[in-house]
C-alpha cells in the first residue's frame, strides 16, 4: 500500500515489492521480508483461517505479551508456484492486459490447495451491480461472464 518491502522466498530470487503489488508465498515455504527505502512500509496481509506462524530454529521471534513460543519439529515440503501463481504480481501488470482479457473484471492471482484470490479490476460501468443480499458472494451475469 506504501513504501517498499524486500522479500526473500525460498527457491526464488529476492525482489522488492512496492505499492500496488501482491506477493504470494506457497504453503510450508520459508520467507522473510524487510522494509527498505526511506519511508515506512504499509502492507495488508491475508492468510487462511487458523494458519500458524513458524520460525526457523535459529531465529528469535519477537516477544509479544500473552504469547509463548515453543520449539516444534515438522516434516515440510516447500510449496511450488503452479496453476498460474507467481511470487509477485502488480496492479500495473493487470492493467496492461485488461483490454486483451475481455469483459471479465476478475483476474486470478492465487489458486492453490488452500486459497483463491482475485484482483477485481475494471471500470465501474462494466461491473455487475451489487446485490446487497449476497453478502459479498459474486453472482455472474452476462456482463461479467468469464
Amino acid at each position: 500500500m506504501d513504501g517498499q518491502i524486500r522479500f526473500e522466498i525460498e527457491g526464488q530470487e529476492p525482489f522488492v515489492a512496492s505499492k500496488g503489488a501482491m506477493v504470494q508465498v506457497p504453503m510450508q515455504t520459508i520467507y522473510s521480508m524487510e522494509t527498505v527505502g526511506d519511508k515506512p512500509a504499509l502492507r495488508f496481509e491475508c492468510n487462511i483461517a487458523k494458519a500458524r506462524t513458524l520460525y526457523p530454529k535459529d531465529v528469535e521471534p519477537a516477544k509479544a505479551p500473552g504469547f509463548e513460543w515453543m520449539m516444534v519439529r515438522m516434516s515440510r515440503t516447500p510449496g511450488v508456484y503452479d496453476k498460474g501463481n507467481k511470487p509477485i504480481v502488480t496492479y500495473a501488470e493487470l492493467a496492461k492486459g485488461y483490454e486483451a482479457r475481455g469483459p471479465s473484471p476478475f483476474y486470478r492471482v492465487v489458486l492453490d490447495d488452500r486459497a483463491v484470490a482475485n484482483f477485481i479490476y475494471g471500470y465501474e460501468k462494466d461491473l455487475t451491480p451489487i446485490n446487497r443480499r449476497t453478502r459479498g458472494t459474486i453472482i455472474r451475469s452476462a456482463r461479467s461472464s468469464g
